[in-house]
């Protein structure tokens, strides 16, 4: 079900969001890095996702299965996948851990994240009646850009053990797809030297 961006004549109240951070790669196509803590603009990238995250969320959770003493630095829960693998193993672990009703689950290496994403998700979901939503552009599907109903964490878990791909798995969910630009993904070399390029 594709979604229009909401416009303010039709934004509704948000109510209080977890917010879920996936850094569990393997960061391949980076020689195996962990993203998360890659330095982008003089900090690690995980930096200013967090940033970008806190004024609209209520907590915040980091998903990742390496470094997970450099990432209980940040004071915040550290959670690595229970099983299966891949962005669905640790959405699940996310939505199993987090406290409020709506999880809003973003990758580690988007620095520039809108600042409105988790309403609009929100709106997005609530208009198609859904309990998920997630961007899409022309581009395709960017399913890690996604909000969810934190009381389908034991379904995420188990399509996450039975190898499901996220996509596969919000659609299942009847996620609304909003219809917006995904924020950029720096996923090798030279994405970070083209982001760091920029002013």
């Amino acid at each position: 079900m594709i979604a229009a961006m909401p416009t303010a004549a039709t934004a509704v109240a948000t109510p209080p969001l977890s917010a879920g951070v996936l850094a569990g790669g393997a960061g391949l196509r980076l020689g195996g890095a962990d993203k998360g803590l890659l330095p982008f603009r003089g900090r690690p990238l995980i930096d200013w996702v967090l940033a970008a995250l806190r004024p609209q969320s209520v907590e915040q959770l980091i998903s990742a299965n390496r470094h997970p003493e450099r990432y209980a630095a940040y004071g915040l829960p550290v959670l690595a996948d229970r099983g299966g693998q891949g962005p669905l193993a640790g959405l699940a672990a996310l939505l199993a851990a987090a406290r409020q009703d709506w999880l809003l689950c973003v990758p580690c290496d988007s620095p520039e994240l809108p600042a409105e994403l988790g309403a609009r998700l929100y709106a997005a979901a609530l208009a198609a009646g859904t309990p998920a939503a997630y961007l899409h552009d022309d581009l395709g599907p960017h399913p890690t850009f996604c909000l969810v109903r934190c009381a389908l964490a034991a379904s995420a878990q188990a399509a996450a053990e039975q190898q499901q791909g996220l996509v596969a798995w919000l659609d299942a969910q009847g996620a609304a797809r909003l219809r917006a630009p995904a924020p950029v993904n720096l996923n090798t070399a030279a994405d970070f030297a083209a982001a760091e390029a920029r002013p």
